[in-house]
């Protein structure tokens, strides 16, 4: 009996240990909520910790702390809080939606630093109110560290430079909004600040309403050897230059189908490091590949005001995108439709660049016709890879309908032309053509008419005899 009591304690007190043990060393799913307790809560689903730090501080290198609804805004020293933390170790912070789990550092802070060597992804969460008395509102990513962000909020975020994210390591944002933060009076980086041989890549995302007080990049400021790639995202009405790029003849620069319009002073601003190099076609290869984006009309963007700033023209835009339209069949009969389809995937030399990417998906164009209707005179559709249809119906006048496509202000210059012709679908006739109706066998109805008339006539006359 003895030596089975001392059995079951070791077996105990060794499960102690190692329960001990595993917690230590960290869970690799941790739950928080709003709702939740740090001092009393395991951070399972069913009995979540209060803070993203708390989170972050239990879970094992490389693990998920999964954040329920609602919004994290508490502040304190330690690990209990939801911003002001460094993270020191691989970690997924996998919100429940964009709109649905928020980070707010209330002005108070910053809300991340991220530790050289250290791989963060941020998921499905709304990063706000973040500034720090330094760089980065929201992340600062040091050298030698990783950032990806997958469909984020980023809003109102201040920082000296980096209103968002100041990154001197690697950072992706995909899918994500960049709104209305900003950098300080004398710095760069309204959104995102990268420089010193870090790599920064943002595919389908939206910076707007962002501002850079020293006219350094309203959305995104670029110096050094940095390696930069923004394909496929919106820039529109940021203030104090969209992107603003100290050009390197050692860097590397892709800017493709993007859209940058309405950006003040311009929506790409080029300087460079060293006035005395020698750069653009003069110095050999031109690295800044700024070509096939839609500057917001169909003519080249170098001829529009407040577009590019690049006097030295180190960067390649002889290529641009182009608004266009087309209807097919382009003959209808009263009655009948035709499918109209507006693109922004070719550009000014009609090449097709759908296989480097398109603008963001939801962009919205206009379709307008004079004649018949698309729902009405105009319809909204959204872009799905650059790509907007809507059926024209030829159900109000004839002649031939002129069907424009507009987007950010701007029409085609050339409309689609669809001829509705006399004689409706189903029909011999058109009531729009005025005819007057024939049967089938194409006999004139008149004739007919007027014997059938002759006839009763007739038999009338023979009664009254």
């Amino acid at each position: 009996m003895q030596k089975q009591m001392i059995l079951i304690l070791t077996t105990f007190l060794f499960a102690v240990i190692i329960a001990g043990t595993t917690y230590a060393n960290g869970l690799t799913d941790v739950y928080v909520s709003p709702e939740g307790d740090d001092d009393t809560g395991t951070g399972q689903a069913s009995d979540p910790f209060r803070t993203v730090g708390k989170g972050i501080d239990s879970i094992s290198s490389g693990g998920t702390v999964n954040l329920a609804p609602g919004t994290y805004d508490r502040g304190g020293g330690g690990v209990t809080k939801d911003y002001g933390i460094e993270i020191t170790k691989d970690v997924t912070i996998q919100g429940a939606g964009k709109d649905l789990t928020f980070i707010d550092a209330r002005g108070l802070d910053g809300i991340f630093t991220i530790a050289s060597g250290c791989s963060v992804i941020l998921k499905d969460l709304t990063l706000m109110n973040g500034q720090p008395r330094g760089n980065g509102g929201a992340v600062n990513v040091a050298s030698g560290s990783t950032l990806n962000a997958i469909n984020c909020k980023f809003i109102k975020n201040k920082a000296t430079s980096g209103g968002a994210i100041y990154n001197l390591g690697s950072t992706t944002a995909t899918n994500c909004l960049f709104e209305n933060n900003e950098a300080g009076f004398t710095q760069s980086g309204g959104a995102i600040y990268t420089t010193c041989g870090s790599v920064l890549t943002v595919t389908g995302s939206t910076f707007t309403g962002n501002k850079d007080n020293a006219q350094h990049g309203g959305a995104i400021f670029a110096s050094g050897s940095v390696t930069l790639k923004i394909i496929g995202n919106n820039f529109i009405n940021n203030m104090g230059n969209a992107i603003y790029i100290i050009y390197l003849e050692y860097a590397h620069y892709n800017i493709n189908v993007n859209r940058i319009v309405a950006n003040t002073p311009y929506g790409l601003y080029i300087s460079r490091e060293n006035p005395n190099q020698v750069l653009g076609p003069a110095g050999g290869e031109i690295k800044i590949d700024a070509s096939n984006n839609w500057w917001g009309s169909n003519n080249d963007p170098r001829t529009v005001d407040g577009t590019i700033y690049d006097p030295q023209k180190f960067a390649d835009t002889t290529k641009w995108l182009v608004l266009g339209i087309s209807a097919y069949p382009n003959s209808v009969p009263f009655g009948g439709t035709s499918t109209v389809t507006a693109n922004v995937i070719y550009n000014n030399l009609g090449q097709d660049t759908s296989s480097i990417g398109h603008i963001p998906d939801g962009t919205p164009i206009t379709i307008t016709t004079d004649i018949g209707n698309v729902g009405s005179k105009s319809v909204v559709r959204y872009t799905v890879n650059g790509i907007v249809s809507t059926i024209f119906r030829a159900n109000d006048g004839l002649g031939i309908a002129n069907l424009n496509a507009i987007l950010d202000n701007f029409m085609t210059p050339l409309p689609a032309l669809v001829e509705v012709a006399a004689g409706s679908v189903g029909t011999k006739a058109s009531v729009s053509a005025k005819t007057i109706g024939m049967q089938e066998t194409g006999t004139a109805l008149i004739p007919l008419l007027l014997g059938l008339l002759f006839v009763s006539m007739g038999a009338f006359t023979s009664k009254q005899r």
